[in-house]
């Protein structure tokens, strides 16, 4: 499975792994829409691919999200994401039963107090029909305030349905706390449940656990056919009658442990209290609702050593609540997130822009192109408009006019203009147009020499076929000057 860390997993913003066992991960996430912090435990190997166990999880997510106990630790969501299932549980600033044992060992009535709690929430459970199956130290919260709370009901069994989140035909829990018939794939009852309890109450009483064996098949084989040390022969200081209790937890027989988990509980506190269960009568056992108030009651606070070693443990978690710290931490992941993202994208947004750019260039270029023959249409016109000129003035220098020479001069200068490659053609639009006047039969060669010129018609801006500043680049207009100049004078 992937690393969830710094990523989202449908709404929820993973922070951190807080826990991780043989078939979850638990992270601690962030939920902006409730502005609070969750665990979401994600299932492995879950096979969100098939639609079997998709059902089957989303029934029993449902089931257990349902129920609601002071001491069960709430769900209070579950969901898919690609191929991961989740639930999404509250966050607890508390250790484990195991964070305890590991700081130091609890006494009778320490253990009495917590198996108070669990056995509450488990005869709870059992009466809406949900079987645990994996009790054991690491799904057990401790508050701050030295409270029980059962979590982990991932590996429940509906009763009356077969419903697992395992393989068909696989032994479902942990096997160094699995009950007998657990093992050997037989029906599981709420007793299964208590045999469970009765390891892990073993394990708080003496330190180690029953069975203790290399190989978790081997332990599993352990708790079919072999019996465990007695309890006191590992720690003397045990009372028989705490011995009692946990002997009749683990009975390899169902039908021979307590029937419910409040009973057992019931005779451990009247254990740690020094009576004996065996000098309680049945008759006088209270049952039911009426015995978990009673437990309650006795037990409703923690002892002062087991709170000082819950604090303990619960301030190495990180808050329940969402700190400035947190926040600012939040605030750096999605900055970060978005970073990643924009990283993703970059290269594709470049390409697009590169793409965009060429295609801008290559429109610049065609257009650019059809100014050119535009312009280089409108200087032929202006070419052939010259000349037409040149004709006209060279008509009028033959019937001997002599303002043609002007005009003449004029339209010299402008074709000097474009003589030169690469030159642009600077047309005036004051060009003169020279009208030949038709010398009379009876004028003499005298007159004319003496008179002045005959007055030309010289209109300052006459209409004219070329058109006004017209300048482009004329490249063949060297081509046109030597044709020109066989007519120039």
């Amino acid at each position: 499975m992937r690393e969830l860390s710094d990523h989202k997993l449908g709404p929820y913003h993973i922070l951190e792994p807080i826990g991780r066992g043989g078939m979850a991960i638990i992270y601690r996430a962030y939920h902006p829409a409730t502005d609070r912090l969750v665990a979401v435990k994600v299932l492995l190997d879950s096979r969100a691919d098939d639609p079997q166990i998709v059902r089957r999880f989303e029934h029993e997510a449902r089931v257990i999200a349902g129920l609601e106990h002071r001491n069960i630790v709430p769900v209070y969501d579950f969901g898919r994401e690609a191929e991961l299932l989740y639930l999404v549980m509250r966050y607890l600033r508390a250790g484990t039963v195991s964070d305890l044992l590991r700081r130091r060992s609890l006494t009778p009535t320490d253990a009495a107090s917590i198996l108070n709690d669990v056995a509450a929430a488990l005869d709870y459970a059992h009466t809406q029909g949900v079987i645990h199956r994996d009790i054991k130290p690491n799904n057990i919260l401790v508050d701050a305030g030295g409270h029980a709370n059962l979590t982990d009901f991932g590996l429940a069994k509906v009763i009356g349905e077969s419903l697992d989140l395992t393989r068909t035909g696989t032994s479902i829990g942990t096997p160094a706390y699995m009950a007998p018939e657990q093992v050997a794939g037989e029906p599981v009852s709420p007793r299964t449940d208590i045999y469970a309890l009765g390891v892990m109450l073993y394990e708080m009483a003496t330190g180690v656990l029953p069975f203790v064996s290399d190989s978790p098949m081997a332990v599993a084989i352990m708790h079919l056919n072999d019996t465990p040390r007695q309890p006191r022969e590992v720690n003397p200081m045990l009372s028989q009658a705490v011995e009692q209790v946990i002997e009749r937890a683990m009975s390899r027989q169902p039908e021979r442990r307590y029937a419910t988990a409040g009973e057992m509980a019931h005779a451990l506190a009247q254990a740690a209290d020094g009576a004996s269960p065996a000098m309680i009568n049945n008759e006088d056992r209270p049952h039911g609702s009426e015995q978990t108030t009673l437990m309650s009651l006795a037990l409703e606070k923690p002892t002062l050593q087991l709170s000082e070693l819950a604090r303990e443990v619960a301030e190495t978690r990180s808050p329940e609540e969402i700190t400035p710290e947190i926040r600012r931490a939040l605030k750096r992941k999605q900055q970060e997130r978005r970073r990643r993202k924009l990283l993703v994208f970059a290269p594709w947004a470049a390409a697009a822009t590169l793409v965009i750019a060429l295609v801008v260039m290559l429109v610049m270029v065609v257009r650019s192109s059809a100014d050119s023959r535009a312009s280089a249409a409108a200087t032929a016109t202006a070419v052939n408009g010259l000349i037409v000129q040149l004709a006209d003035a060279q008509t009028a220098m033959a019937g001997g006019n002599v303002g043609a020479q002007a005009t003449l001069a004029q339209l010299q200068t402008q074709i000097a203009g474009i003589s030169t490659p690469g030159s642009t053609l600077a047309v005036s639009p004051t060009v003169v147009r020279v009208t030949p006047t038709p010398l009379s039969e009876s004028t003499s060669t005298s007159a004319i020499a003496t008179q002045p010129p005959p007055a030309t018609s010289v209109p300052v801006r006459p209409t004219s076929i070329i058109p006004p500043a017209v300048r482009t680049q004329v490249p063949d207009v060297p081509k046109i000057v030597p044709t020109l100049s066989g007519i120039l004078p």
